[in-house]
């Protein structure tokens, strides 16, 4: 039996997912470089801490919430079952005809949140990370976030200070 949509938790889901990410990313992430200025190791770390607990908040509230807000389980569902493939699933494909580390990488670009939600083992379990493959591929995702993020805005912090602005 297939459970109805709820536009609510749709909505509320998504405002959920985009606001932690948009404050992680715009705010918290560039106060950190600002605090730590120079020492980029403790910069990336604190990300990393951050990034850890915000992203498994989003995934605790995902499996709450009981509703494929970010239509992962539909995916892995549409995958496995469908002769139709649509402009994702496709491009899914592309990534695993090259191999399945291309699309991880791919998935762990997008965000590790995604990554961790795709590959969890079965569909509609809301079951967080359940087993080891899921947990390390959690934390590797957020490692190279944070270690993308770091550099990324001490770089820009670096080029800003160059040309005078701090």
């Amino acid at each position: 039996m297939k459970k109805k949509f709820s536009p609510s938790k749709f909505m509320l889901g998504i405002s959920m997912y985009v606001s932690i990410n948009i404050f992680i990313g715009y705010v918290l992430y560039p106060f950190i470089i600002l605090i730590y200025k120079e020492n980029i190791i403790m910069s990336i770390i604190a990300i990393f801490l951050v990034s850890i607990s915000a992203r498994y908040s989003m995934i605790i509230i995902y499996d709450h919430l009981k509703e494929d807000w970010l239509f992962i389980e539909e995916i892995k569902n549409q995958e496995k079952n469908s002769n139709r493939k649509n402009k994702i699933i496709k491009k899914i494909e592309k990534y695993k005809a090259i191999s399945n580390i291309a699309l991880t990488i791919f998935l762990v670009m997008t965000d590790s949140v995604v990554t961790v939600l795709y590959y969890r083992p079965g569909s509609r379990k809301w079951n967080g990370l359940e087993n080891r493959k899921t947990k390390i591929l959690f934390f590797l995702s957020n490692i190279l976030g944070a270690l993308i993020a770091g550099l990324g805005y001490n770089f820009i912090f670096f080029v800003l200070k160059k040309i005078w602005f701090f």
